[in-house]
């Protein structure tokens, strides 16, 4: 009696109390769900010229409780494509917080020629498979870099956060420029199918599939052909154009310069290029337009101008004489025209931006209402633009 209640308390917590896991443990060991990564949205210029699109990327990946040898893999797949054992190692050493027969990729974005051998080689390297998604292709490399941006693995911060939103450890998120502000409306919705596996984890069958929906296309208010314009003009200089549209306040061109290949992100980026682009030193992944200061130089002009017509300090009549430099303290500030302008009033002045002419006029408008009248045109707020 005591022998029968003993297995029978053994069938209790294995049938009942632990039933559910034991029964999708073997189900899992039977029927694969396989998730389809969906493609993210196309990005066009405002003439529907396309600047980043999707292609086909092939990933190596293995699946833990499907292999049989894993030091035979380790010494294999280095033979075949470009990997050591530390890096596998360190990524099935991530695989432990993930839910069991997920796929945990070792290789992303392998070569035709490394396609081949791993097809050849897959009979003999029970759980390792070949997966296929959508990878970012950005059509004009540097030319929309600090603009469009690029994609990145997801981190853990990140993924704590977004798990609910059927983010997983290995998925590319947005990390700069329209890819991350506009990351929910350009990811799709994944897809996914069921497959029976035999003993090996070789595909028997297809079950059931749930193709993807593809991500929301975007177009851009910037024009291609303004943009190529403003990159021409920043050749081998720092900084940056920003061109906007009067009537109506859309940016047409946003460039940063020196700019950097954000299809380099896509397929995975090297330590080596990662140190080369963040310790630049003119600073190449910062996205000047936004991030970098700059004094607001002769465009400031037109805010003093404005404020001293206002304030009535000048009218439009009233004329100054502009000479090649300005004394200030014990400093002589200098016009950009060596001879300076001569007498001449404030329309003059713009049209020339006559630097001396404005010295003069903003001292009589005086700092603090300079400062009221350039609130008043935006300046130190946000712009609105997303």
């Amino acid at each position: 009696m005591l022998v029968f209640f003993i297995l029978l308390a053994r069938i209790w917590y294995l049938q009942i109390f632990r039933g559910k896991e034991f029964t999708e443990l073997a189900e899992n060991n039977r029927i694969r769900l396989i998730r389809t990564i969906a493609p993210r949205g196309i990005v066009f210029d405002a003439n529907g010229k396309m600047l980043v699109e999707n292609r086909p990327s092939f990933d190596i990946s293995i699946i833990p409780e499907d292999v049989k040898d894993i030091e035979k893999i380790k010494q294999t797949l280095p033979a075949i494509v470009n990997i050591n054992e530390a890096d596998i190692d360190a990524k099935l050493k991530t695989a432990r917080k993930m839910p069991p027969f997920q796929p945990v990729k070792i290789k992303e974005d392998i070569s035709w020629d490394e396609v081949a051998k791993i097809e050849i080689a897959r009979i003999d390297l029970p759980g390792v498979i070949l997966e296929i998604e959508p990878r970012r292709r950005y059509l004009f490399g540097d030319l929309i870099a600090h603009l469009v941006g690029y994609l990145g693995e997801i981190n853990e911060g990140q993924l704590k956060v977004l798990k609910k939103a059927n983010y997983r450890q290995g998925d590319y998120i947005g990390k700069y420029g329209v890819e991350e502000g506009w990351e929910d409306y350009l990811r799709g919705v994944n897809g996914g199918k069921q497959i029976a596996v035999d003993a090996f984890g070789r595909e028997i069958e297809l079950v059931k599939k749930i193709n993807p929906v593809s991500g929301n296309s975007l177009h851009l208010t910037i024009d291609l052909e303004t943009q190529i314009a403003a990159r021409v003009a920043l050749k081998d200089k720092v900084g940056s154009v920003v061109a906007i549209d009067p009537a109506n306040g859309r940016v047409i061109a946003f460039v940063s310069s020196p700019s950097f290949d954000p299809n380099v992100f896509s397929k995975g980026v090297s330590k080596e290029d990662w140190t080369e682009l963040a310790t630049s030193p003119f600073r190449t992944l910062e996205n000047k337009p936004i991030q970098g200061q700059y004094p607001p130089a002769s465009t400031f002009k037109l805010i003093t101008a404005a404020a001293a017509l206002e304030e009535k300090v000048i009218t439009p009549t009233t004329k100054i004489y502009s000479g090649g430099t300005f004394r200030f303290g014990n400093r002589d500030f200098r016009d950009w025209k060596e001879k300076g302008h001569g007498v001449i009033d404030v329309h003059r002045a713009i049209v020339e931006s006559a630097d001396t002419f404005f010295y003069q006029v903003g001292l009589k408008v005086g700092i603090d209402r300079l400062a009221f009248y350039a609130k008043g045109f935006g300046l130190g707020q946000k712009t609105g633009i997303p």
